[in-house]
């Protein structure tokens, strides 16, 4: 099975930030040919650097071409039937130096295909002149059209001044209660008045001689006598949270101050 074969074209592009003056001064060292011919490759068409050379090659090329600032792209190539060579063709074979690959075909030139050629490598795809429509109608965009009421405006007169502001200025506030303080004193502190002495009465104040027993209050409070007939203690080691049936006996009530009444 035959090796795929590639064609190296340059449709124009360039790596961003280098100029074409730049790039053609870097493809004549590159490929130690004149300006001139060199030239022929910027003349806005596309044009074919390098026919049938394998994917290897390609990558090489490739790498050259890009560090002279010429973005390519790879094309299978086509075999073409064999006919006579145009007087206008132009074939460059000349190999970048970084390459190091034995030349095929003449030095210091560089291959310019024709105008039918190129479009043919294209199929149906043209260059449409300087300032053509390429847009269908369909593909235009249709801005809404929209009445905007401008009778509230009007056109001034070119000899007419700038309208004058009638707006009136508030009045000045009155400043006369406001002074200067003296240059280096310190605006930020706050200065709080002095607090008047603390006069503390201690004549119905006596003290009791070292080792006074100091009164201390009755407790006035009534003495609580609770009913606890009904209580009883629970056996050692009986859980208290648990709920018994066992019911709480009631206490009888005092009878002793009751009589039957006779009939």
């Amino acid at each position: 099975m035959d090796q795929q074969l590639y064609d190296i074209v340059f449709f124009g592009q360039l790596v961003e930030g280098i100029s074409a003056e730049l790039a053609q001064t870097k493809l004549v060292k590159l490929f130690n040919s004149s300006p001139d011919n060199i030239a022929r490759i910027f003349n806005g068409k596309t044009q074919t650097l390098k026919r049938a050379v394998n994917r290897d090659e390609a990558l090489k090329y490739k790498a050259a071409f890009h560090q002279a600032g010429l973005m390519v792209t790879f094309k299978k190539h086509q075999q073409a039937p064999a006919s006579k060579p145009s007087s206008i063709q132009a074939e460059t074979t000349n190999q970048p130096q970084s390459t190091r690959e034995p030349p095929t075909r003449k030095p210091g030139s560089v291959e310019n295909v024709p105008a039918a050629k190129q479009q043919a490598d294209f199929g149906s795809w043209s260059i449409a002149p300087a300032g053509s429509d390429v847009l269908q109608q369909h593909e235009r965009m249709k801005p809404d059209i929209r009445s905007i009421d401008t009778s509230a405006l009007k056109m001034a007169s070119v000899f007419s001044g700038p309208e004058v502001d009638t707006t009136k200025l508030p009045e000045a506030p009155d400043t006369r209660h406001l002074s200067v303080a003296a240059v280096g004193e310190d605006l930020l502190t706050e200065k709080h008045p002095a607090a008047p002495p603390l006069i503390v009465d201690f004549d119905g104040l006596t003290l009791a001689p070292a080792g006074s027993s100091l009164e201390a209050l009755a407790d006035t409070r009534t003495p609580l006598n609770p009913n606890t007939d009904y209580l009883s203690v629970a056996k050692a080691g009986v859980n208290l949270l648990e709920k018994t049936d066992t019911p709480v006996v009631a206490v009888s009530p005092e009878t002793d101050h009751l009589s039957v009444a006779k009939d």
